[in-house]
């Protein structure tokens, strides 16, 4: 469980029907919440709030609707 003293950072990066993504950080990891959004767009919403995919220790998906995943299958590879 979170502490909320470790919590450092929450950004909604999309929420709706075309995409949904939340980045979650704490002193411990920084997580993604769902990547509904093409790539380009998820890189360049991390970057507006000083992160890259390199920094990013952790993808949750809630559930496999397309505006959850949509950029998934791209940041594995």
């Amino acid at each position: 469980m979170l502490e909320i003293s470790t919590m450092k950072g929450f950004c909604p990066l999309a929420s709706g029907s075309k995409g949904n993504c939340t980045y979650i950080g704490t002193s411990k990891a920084k997580i993604l919440i769902d990547a509904g959004l093409g790539v380009r767009s998820l890189e360049e919403r991390l970057n507006l709030i000083g992160l890259s995919f390199d920094q990013i220790d952790a993808i949750i998906i809630t559930h496999e609707h397309a505006d959850h995943i949509k950029g998934l299958g791209s940041l594995l590879r």
